[in-house]
């Protein structure tokens, strides 16, 4: 028994089925929608790939129409139990995956598996006792959320086209071709749609243009398609991504009916008073199962907000731009204002400052469009009156949806500003405020001419902008900071080391004569006393001095006196030096030389570096350990290394080793005196003689200095 599918339409029934009926019914069969047009209806309704209309008879479900490349897997004929019919069958009403590969369900299932569906809608077609004869789906290549729209949708379309037993030959009158578009249940359904949808016929003339369209393309609730497209353009033109205008023909509704897909075409939908939007269009011909055209389709998606947030991406941008480039937020305001309002493309903005002085906000740039004239003055913000005023107050951001009918343009000092921004014909603006730390320091204000939705998108993107310019502020007085306070740092080294030089030099010149002069008579505990004075003196002498060396290096003024020096009698020197107090805290020194090693350099400098790693590496060294210099002459360079068998170094703090002031743990916790500029100084005086100096590793305990120094004669020096 043959199986009809049907549109109901008013007073008419279009009929498709089985050709054993009588003359007359295969008439009204010519007129009929195909299952093939069913499916693509179905696809298009709900923006899917594809769609599938299946007959269920028995334990076989038949293929009857489909729409779509991935329609083209479906089976012609599968057993129920393989399809998704039996989910149908079993439940009695409509089935819903979102994602067939975590829906164990569809596991086994081979139509399924084998055409790559990943998200599936079915719906069932009865027959006049309300059995299941058929099956209406809608699939998709990924997964994907059915929504109760998209449900309802298919559920009134497969309402429509019903698959029942003909009850026999019935006489019909015709359906004329607009039957379908008229039927008020049928555009019902098109107008619960979010997705704009039109339709023509092969003449080109609309049979179908939908709720969601009207309103996207700002056409009244009583404008009839009847019109055409040639009138919708008339009213309300379209311009294509380019801004230049869109003729009837080059619509993408005309274009798919001339035989042509499109894809995705931008269009930017214009009218006046409201705010611009864009449009992506996709619009393709209908063929019937035997491949001739009955018309065509297109499907538009309001993209506004998604190619707005596009715009903002290349605004953070232009933004970072600015101000990497800019002294001052100040400086770099007038980009900052440009990039934000074209982003926007409103036609104003303004950026307020909080000035540490007067502790008011000062307007410190504006942007306007070239059209617009704003001839009142930005007066300094005081308190909280006005837009900028309360967001200055409130410290969050402020939407007026329409300065006419806003409490901004009646009263306080704002308000004259304000009537004007409204008579220049600016409507909606939107402020927020430049947080750092939750504090206000500034207002980023932008003014639409329109009137504009869209409140939560527009205010989390523009509040993004102001999180940036905010967090640049903080970091900018952060630098500053940082910058005053290490110039007044090496202020106060200098002063100090200059003002403690004088008295401790007349300290240390008065003891030492005491102590050596023979006509002052001195008792032992006398003699004792003068000479603790003395070994203090000295080395607050060379924290002085190391203040001093700091300060030069700081400044720049450090520099080394490069002369043909023998290192190996440097080290002599040094160790000579080192020795009582090596001896003193039970540690010996052995030294590993070659005879006589020459190189270009400051032999008082580095008889300094030697001082200081040879007096630490006593200093860290326990009682019985031991202390080991090697020099290792090597082509144009030679290597000197100091070794210790001390209390080490963690490895997580020697990248901080060769800062000014630092000291690592273990002195710290050994409670080992020192004031932490030695090795700065150390490592600084390397390097000014081209050297480099590190920590080599060892397996063993303590720290190995690793100096390497170049023996060649600097370009400047004559051999």
């Amino acid at each position: 028994m043959g199986v009809t599918v049907a549109f109901r339409v008013g007073g008419y029934v279009s009929v498709s089925g089985n050709r054993k009926q009588k003359r007359g019914r295969i008439a009204v069969a010519e007129r009929a929608v195909r299952p093939d047009e069913v499916a693509a209806l179905a696809a298009r309704l709900v923006d899917a790939p594809a769609a599938v209309c299946t007959t269920i008879d028995d334990d076989q479900e038949r293929l009857d129409g489909r729409y779509g490349a991935v329609a083209d897997e479906w089976p012609v004929v599968c057993p129920v139990a393989d399809g998704p019919a039996t989910c149908l069958l079993r439940s009695d009403a409509s089935v819903v995956v979102d994602d067939t590969g975590a829906d164990l369900r569809w596991g086994c299932c081979s139509v399924v598996v084998s055409g790559g569906v990943r998200a599936l809608l079915g719906v069932p077609l009865r027959d006049y006792g309300g059995r299941i004869v058929g099956a209406l789906y809608v699939v998709d290549t990924a997964p994907r959320r059915w929504n109760t729209e998209e449900v309802d949708a298919i559920a009134r379309l497969a309402a429509l086209a019903d698959a029942r037993p003909a009850p026999g030959p019935v006489a019909v009158p015709e359906a004329p071709p607009e039957a379908v578009a008229q039927h008020p249940f049928l555009a019902a359904v098109f107008d619960t749609l979010d997705v704009g949808v039109a339709a023509c016929d092969t003449q080109g003339r609309l049979v179908l243009y939908n709720r969601a369209l009207r309103e996207l393309r700002g056409l009244p609730d009583a404008w009839s398609p009847v019109d055409g497209v040639a009138a919708s353009l008339a009213t309300n033109p379209l311009l294509d991504a380019d801004g230049r205008p869109v003729t009837a023909a080059g619509t993408p509704l005309l274009r798919a009916l001339r035989g042509e897909v499109v894809e995705q075409a931008d269009l930017i939908l214009s009218d006046p008073g409201r705010r611009v939007r864009i449009g992506s269009a996709r619009a393709k011909p209908i063929y019937s199962a035997e491949g001739r055209c009955l018309g065509a389709v297109v499907a538009c998606h309001d993209i506004t907000d998604r190619r707005r947030a596009e715009r903002f991406a290349d605004c953070e941008l232009q933004v970072a731009k600015a101000l990497a480039e800019a002294p001052s937020v100040s400086a770099a305001a007038p980009a900052v204002l440009e990039a934000v309002a074209r982003s926007l493309q409103w036609p104003h903005a303004e950026l307020w400052l909080l000035d540490p002085t007067s502790e008011y906000l000062e307007a410190v740039a504006q942007w306007s469009a070239p059209a617009l004239d704003l001839r009142v003055d930005l007066p300094a913000v005081t308190g909280p009156e006005g837009i900028v005023g309360s967001v200055w107050a409130g410290g969050r951001p402020l939407w007026v949806p329409d300065l006419l009918t806003s409490p901004y343009v009646a009263t306080g000092e704002a308000a004259a500003r304000t009537r004007e921004c409204a008579r220049q014909g600016l409507r909606t603006v939107l402020a927020v405020p430049l947080l750092d730390e939750g504090v206000v320091q500034g207002v980023l204000a932008c003014f639409a001419d329109t009137i504009e939705g869209s409140e939560d998108l527009l205010t989390t993107l523009l509040g993004t902008i102001a999180h940036q310019i905010g967090q640049f502020m903080a970091r900018r007085r952060a630098d500053e900071l940082a910058l005053d306070l290490a110039r007044t740092k090496d202020q106060f080294l200098a002063l100090v080391s200059h003002e403690m030089r004088t008295p401790l030099t007349a300290i240390s010149t008065y003891t030492e004569l005491i102590l050596t002069d023979p006509d002052q008579e001195c008792s032992p505990s006398h003699r004792l006393l003068l000479e603790r004075v003395d070994r203090n003196t000295r080395s607050l002498r060379a924290i002085v001095n190391d203040l001093l060396d700091l300060a030069a290096l700081e400044s720049g003024r450090f520099t080394v006196r490069r002369d043909k020096i023998d290192l190996v009698g440097v080290v002599v020197e040094s160790v000579g030096a080192a020795a009582t107090a090596a001896r003193t805290a039970g540690v010996e020194i052995r030294c590993e030389l070659p005879d006589r090693v020459d190189l270009w350099a400051d032999a008082v400098r580095l008889r300094q570096v030697l001082d200081n790693l040879v007096s630490n590496a006593v200093k860290y060294s326990p009682h019985g350990g031991e202390v080991v210099i090697r020099v290792r002459p090597e082509p144009d360079a030679v290597d000197l290394t100091v070794s210790d068998t001390g209390i080490g170094i963690p490895e997580a703090e020697r990248a901080r080793l060769f800062h000014r002031f630092y000291r690592t743990s273990t002195a710290r916790n050994h409670g080992i005196p020192g004031t932490g500029l030695g090795l700065t100084i150390v490592r600084a005086i390397v390097e000014a003689h081209g050297g480099t100096i590190g920590i080599a590793d060892t397996t063993g305990p303590g720290t190995t200095f690793d100096v390497r120094l170049p023996t060649t004669a600097p370009a400047e020096t004559p051999d």
